[in-house]
């Protein structure tokens, strides 16, 4: 197998049949997953002895298992970054907690209540969003560049706060210093530095929520019913930011100094990678971009960590192409969208899904 330490991956249900509902992935590659028993699971580098474990559900070669964490209620959503987790329970109530302390191998959870019925939640670097049914978001912590989307004198906010001006939020995404959000039209708003272009205003950094003009009124389709639907999801990596329509294109925008955009020069406003497949998922880690298509192909393009070592496993990773450059034989580069083929006996496994974080992807498979 040619591996990529950067790369990994997750099964679409375990050995007793029980279904990832969703996942994710943060800088230190800890893949954190939900099922269907709304159970939250943690990959593990070293053997545990304090938690069941969980068969089948890790195919990676370099994660070693996954284990039950013995949450004692039931969750829904996960979202974790280098520096915290959130876990969003069945009964509404935010559970967070430091990655220090859950390297430590302790369940000690801060329980936030967000006063109203929650969608999802997200973790940024030093910051976090709650997304509110109603379409409100909620933020907390730092707030330094204004990626809270609160008032540039607030500095820090220590409870979470409605953010002014955004309606309709049905998701949202946290980078480095910056963050996305998409409302129930499929418009995407923007806000915090900006400085690379990452909020799709040329290299303006503002803190009030702002629409990206491409996709408030150029992109997009018409529904049955006459009413529009623009983008589907918006993925925010340390300083770029990609867009998933609702015809299946990907835009990008940001730094792109590890080619995390997919494509050639810097880009203060949004622009299309122009490839013919049509994706469905769409994922930003800090140097790199994972993409899904509608044929179950993953696409990697930006900066993983590489290692030539031949790998013994039943499944196979193999790149369309190699990478062009490599930085200290530690990082290798794919300047455009690569395809990955991931096989089993020869076989081709689709994905139906992607996550990133930090330097770390994982794809979610299935067979």
């Amino acid at each position: 197998m040619n591996l990529t330490l950067g790369l990994h991956l997750i099964k679409s249900q375990d050995s007793e049949g029980k279904r990832v509902k969703n996942f994710c992935i943060n800088a230190q590659g800890w893949i954190l997953v939900v099922d269907s028993r709304e159970r939250v699971l943690k990959s593990s580098w070293k053997a545990s002895s304090s938690f069941p474990k969980i068969q089948g559900l890790s195919i990676s070669p370099c994660i070693l298992s996954i284990y039950d964490l013995n949450f004692p209620t039931q969750i829904r959503q996960v979202s974790s970054s280098a520096t915290h987790l959130l876990l969003l329970d069945s009964a509404n109530a935010i559970h967070t907690m430091t990655t220090s302390d859950a390297e430590k191998g302790l369940n000690v959870f801060s329980k936030l209540e967000p006063g109203a019925p929650c969608l999802d939640v997200v973790a940024g670097p030093s910051f976090s969003f709650a997304v509110l049914q109603n379409g409100g978001l909620l933020a907390w912590g730092c707030n330094d560049c204004g990626q809270l989307g609160l008032p540039a004198s607030t500095k820090q906010q220590e409870n979470p706060k409605l953010v002014p001006g955004l309606p309709g939020i049905v998701q949202a995404t946290a980078g480095e210093k910056h963050s996305a959000c998409l409302d129930q039209h499929g418009r995407v708003w923007t806000f915090g530095c900006g400085l690379h272009g990452q909020l799709g205003h040329g290299d303006a950094s503002f803190s009030e929520p702002r629409l990206v003009d491409l996709f408030a009124h150029g992109i997009g389709h018409m529904r049955s019913n006459g009413t529009f639907e623009g983008c589907k999801k918006v993925a925010a990596g340390r300083a770029h930011t990609a867009v998933l329509t609702s015809t299946g294109e990907v835009y990008t925008f940001g730094e792109n100094k590890y080619a995390q955009l997919g494509r050639p020069g810097s880009a203060y406003l949004p622009k299309a990678l122009g490839l013919e497949d049509i994706f469905v998922d769409v994922a930003a880690g800090s140097r790199h971009t994972g993409f899904v298509s509608q044929d179950g192909s993953l696409f990697v393009c930006g900066a993983l960590p590489w290692d030539d070592a031949s790998c013994e496993g039943t499944f196979s990773v193999n790149f369309q192409q190699q990478p062009v450059q490599k930085h200290d034989d530690t990082f290798a580069f794919f300047p455009h969208p690569t395809r990955v083929r991931i096989s089993q006996a020869q076989e081709e496994v689709p994905v139906r899904a992607v996550r990133c974080g930090g330097w770390n992807c994982v794809a979610q498979v299935e067979f």
